[in-house]
């Protein structure tokens, strides 16, 4: 098990984060725009749940984002961190799939990385929860959120 980082600059922790990701991505978040529907729609970049979400001089620093975590080292310098977190066994990325004339491939593949690592995250919390009960009340585990 990962120690994973408890809250993100905006204190929601990485379950938050992604649970909201991934309802935003199913509820066709990233649809093209009445305003600008040439302009296709970046996976996370242009999500609500980004730190810089609408705010084009990107004032918050990546490295306090809860998707940080899961980004390789080797990547954290990048423009943007997120896009490099790899998808799949493959290593496919936002960066290595985004296509602007066909968003489907990355959105699937956004969707079912999300889906795995919410479950792994809910598991997790699950398990630590269980071996903080028989420890008894001086166990602390990450703190509680809606997506239960």
């Amino acid at each position: 098990m990962r120690a994973p980082k408890q809250v993100d600059s905006f204190g929601r922790t990485p379950l938050e984060v992604l649970q909201f990701e991934l309802d935003f991505v199913e509820q066709g978040g990233y649809g093209r725009s009445v305003r600008t529907p040439r302009t296709p729609r970046v996976p996370f970049m242009d999500s609500p749940s980004c730190l810089n979400f609408l705010e084009a001089d990107r004032p918050h620093a990546c490295n306090g984002c809860a998707l940080m975590e899961f980004v390789p080292e080797a990547a954290q310098g990048e423009a943007v961190p997120c896009h490099h977190i790899p998808l799949d066994p493959q290593g496919h990325t936002i960066a290595s799939l985004y296509d602007p004339n066909d968003e489907s491939r990355v959105l699937d593949a956004v969707a079912h990385w999300l889906h795995f690592i919410v479950g792994q995250l809910r598991s997790e919390r699950h398990a630590a929860e269980d071996a903080c009960e028989h420890q008894g009340s001086s166990c602390q585990t990450t703190p509680k959120d809606a997506s239960k």
